[in-house]
């Protein structure tokens, strides 16, 4: 289980380091990174891309969201690090989440969201409140 929050500078080649307590829970298994919502990236451990995988077939894929899942799918990238352990966030990433230097991690259970840092901020603070202005109840979740 992925949790906390990590920032990190892009070098000049656009590589980053996944964070060392994040990189932990990954062990061996090989991730891919790819669009999220609300204009961020997505990194998912290939056991996540693989119960993705096993839902589609499981459930089949309806006409409806057949064009959605398409274009999830082709926008999924295999994270390559070097020896340094860094990958690059290819153009396509970078523009899609206005990344330009300072990203951040956010562990969220099967998965890390990578958020431009002042994109990031801003998030956080529109989604501190509901629609009310009051703080969304959490202790479903025992918070």
């Amino acid at each position: 289980m992925f949790y906390g929050r990590y920032t990190q500078n892009l070098d000049n080649k656009y590589r980053v380091r996944i964070p060392a307590r994040l990189k932990t829970e990954f062990g061996a298994d090989v991730s891919s990174i790819s669009k999220g919502k609300n204009g961020c990236l997505v990194i998912y451990p290939s056991s996540t891309i693989k119960t993705i995988g096993e839902r589609m077939n499981s459930l089949g894929v309806p006409k409806a969201v057949h064009d959605q899942l398409l274009i999830f799918m082709s926008n999924i990238y295999p994270i390559d690090e070097d020896s340094q352990g860094r990958f690059t966030i290819n153009q396509t990433l970078r523009s899609y989440a206005g990344i330009s230097k300072e990203v951040v991690f956010i562990g969220f259970n099967d998965r890390i969201y990578v958020w431009d840092k002042a994109r990031w901020e801003e998030f956080e603070s529109n989604n501190r409140t509901n629609e009310a202005g009051e703080e969304p109840d959490l202790s479903a979740y025992g918070i």
